[in-house]
């Protein structure tokens, strides 16, 4: 069957007058369930929800594999919301890689996003993965193949450079995701996969600014 995807995104303005969006893609499954890509912010969970219900056609919707792709609460203060009413969802994996040795330019770790995982999925009661390179998953026919995780952290410094590079391969349609890579996580999938790549649909990195125009990635794609 064919693959549903739906973004979310709450917009509000800050003290600069740019909106604030959080990143959040629903995949419906054949089963009737889901796999979560993110969450947005806590302030995006009833709109989440809300869609979640409406797409999975269940009062408790039930999401096989919920994945974020690195720590920023953009990302995942949604699904750290919804682990307070764990009764509203149901979450069987929880797959994430935040490499603790992590330092940005200030010194700011992973540890307490770390903890919030470990926290989420004891909530949920939820199985922690933690992805590998060239790792392929398979959830209801789905094939999710990881291009990306981050390993040298000596020489990174901003948590988007954590993100996770992988594609949704469905019967008809594959789905490239790229959390908000920068270039450099782009290049290494370049030099690994090359024109395995290429996909029908794109996440554009980093909700589509300007900070990660890699054209051999999107060439390629």
């Amino acid at each position: 069957g064919s693959v549903s995807v739906a973004q979310i995104g709450t917009e509000r303005a800050n003290e600069t007058d740019n909106p604030l969006v959080g990143m959040c893609y629903i995949i419906k499954l054949s089963s009737g369930k889901a796999i979560v890509i993110d969450g947005g912010f806590a302030e995006d969970v009833p709109d989440l929800l809300a869609l979640m219900t409406q797409y999975t056609g269940q009062t408790v919707p039930q999401v096989d594999l919920w994945i974020i792709t690195h720590p920023h609460g953009d990302h995942y203060f949604a699904l750290r919301e919804l682990a307070k009413t764990p009764a509203c969802i149901s979450v069987k994996t929880l797959m994430y890689h935040f490499p603790a040795e992590f330092r940005d330019r200030k010194g700011n770790g992973c540890l307490a996003a770390i903890r919030d995982m470990e926290s989420i999925a004891a909530a949920l009661g939820a199985e922690i993965r933690l992805p590998q390179v060239d790792e392929h998953i398979d959830v209801d026919g789905m094939d999710i193949h990881v291009l990306y995780t981050p390993t040298d952290c000596s020489i990174l410094n901003n948590p988007n450079q954590l993100s996770l590079i992988f594609t949704v391969q469905g019967p008809q349609k594959k789905l490239m995701v790229t959390g908000d890579a920068y270039s450099r996580n782009m290049q290494i999938a370049v030099w690994r996969y090359d024109k395995a790549l290429k996909a029908d649909i794109l996440q554009l990195p980093h909700h589509g600014l300007c900070d990660t125009g890699n054209m051999d990635f999107y060439k390629r794609v």
